[in-house]
C-alpha cells in the first residue's frame, strides 16, 4: 500500500543585467512517498531556469534533488525459472541528483539548437539486476553508485519540420563506490561510456518518415570488468502515411529495424535479431 503526496510550484520574476533582459524561474517541488513495508520518504528538490531572447535564446538551467526507489514487484518477488529469480531482501535506492545545462537556440527560416547539460547522480543501495554464480540473473544493491557525464545535443529543423537532423551524444561513466569494496572504481554493468544517436527525419504532406544510427560503445559484463560486451552500430529507419477514407483515418507505417544486419548483443548470451521488417495499419474512426 502507498500513500503519496506532490507538491510543486513556479516563481518568476525578470531581471536586467548587461542591457539584455532576463527571465528567471524557480520551481521548488517536494514529494513524500510512504510505503507500508518500507520507511517513509521525503524527497525535495530544486530548479532553476534562466533565459534570455525570443528570436536568438540562451537558457541557463539546473536542478538538485533527492530521490527515491523502491524494489518493484518483480524486483522482489520474480519467480525463479531457469532466467530468473526475484530478491525479497532487496533495499529501496537513495540518491541525490545534480544537473547542470546550457542551450543555446536561434529561430528565423529553421530552428538551430545547441544544447550540453552536466550530470551526476550519487546512489545509495542502486538496484541492479545482474547474473549470479548459477548463471540465473537476479536484482541487487550496489552499495554506493556513482553516475555521471555530459549530455550534448545538437538540433536542427526546417520550417514546418518539412525535415530535421539531431545529433545527441552523452558520455557518461558510471562506477561501483562501495566502500572496501574489492569492486570499488570498476564500471557498473551494462553502462556503456559512450552512445551516440544520429536522426533525420522528414515530413512530406501525409508521409513522414527518419532513419536514426546508433553507437553504443562496450558494456562490462561481470562486476570485476573481466568481460565486455563489443561496440555495437545501428541502424533503424521507418515510413508513414497518414489519409482519410469516409470519415475514417487510416495510418500505416513500415518498419525496418537493424538494417545493417549486424550481429548485436544487447545482453551476453542473447542475440537481437538480424535484419527484421514490420507493418502496421491503424484505424481510427
Amino acid at each position: 500500500t502507498v500513500s503519496s503526496l506532490y507538491l510543486q510550484t513556479e516563481l518568476k520574476h525578470g531581471l536586467s543585467l548587461f542591457n539584455r533582459s532576463f527571465r528567471w524561474t524557480w520551481i521548488p517541488a517536494v514529494r513524500w512517498d510512504n510505503y507500508s513495508d518500507i520507511d517513509a520518504q521525503l524527497c525535495p528538490k530544486l530548479g532553476l531556469l534562466v533565459s534570455s531572447g525570443q528570436v536568438s535564446s540562451i537558457a541557463l538551467r539546473g536542478n538538485i534533488g533527492r530521490s527515491f526507489r523502491a524494489p518493484s514487484f518483480n524486483d522482489l518477488y520474480w519467480p525463479a525459472d531457469a532466467f530468473c529469480r526475484g530478491n525479497p531482501d532487496l533495499k529501496p535506492e537513495l540518491g541525490t541528483n545534480i544537473d547542470v545545462g546550457l542551450a543555446f537556440s536561434r529561430s528565423r527560416s529553421g530552428l538551430l539548437q545547441a544544447e550540453v547539460t552536466y550530470f551526476r547522480n550519487d546512489i545509495t543501495d542502486l538496484i541492479i539486476w545482474q547474473p549470479g554464480a548459477d548463471w540465473k540473473w537476479t536484482p541487487a544493491n550496489v552499495g554506493r553508485a556513482l553516475i555521471s557525464g555530459f549530455e550534448n545535443i545538437w538540433t536542427f529543423r526546417l520550417p514546418n519540420n518539412r525535415a530535421y537532423l539531431k545529433i545527441a551524444h552523452t558520455w557518461m561513466k558510471a562506477t561501483n563506490e562501495t566502500p572496501n569494496s574489492p569492486d570499488k572504481g570498476k564500471r557498473l554493468i551494462y553502462r556503456p561510456d559512450s552512445k551516440l544517436d544520429i536522426t533525420a527525419g522528414f515530413r512530406l504532406y501525409t508521409i513522414t518518415g527518419n532513419l536514426n544510427y546508433r553507437v553504443v560503445g562496450k558494456r562490462y559484463t561481470t562486476d570485476d570488468n573481466a568481460n565486455a560486451l563489443a561496440q555495437y552500430r545501428m541502424l533503424n529507419g521507418n515510413v508513414g502515411i497518414s489519409f482519410f477514407l469516409a470519415n475514417i483515418t487510416i495510418d500505416a507505417r513500415l518498419q525496418a529495424q537493424n538494417i545493417l544486419d549486424e550481429s548485436i548483443y544487447i545482453l551476453e548470451g542473447y542475440p537481437i535479431p538480424g535484419r527484421e521488417f514490420r507493418f502496421s495499419l491503424g484505424f481510427s474512426y
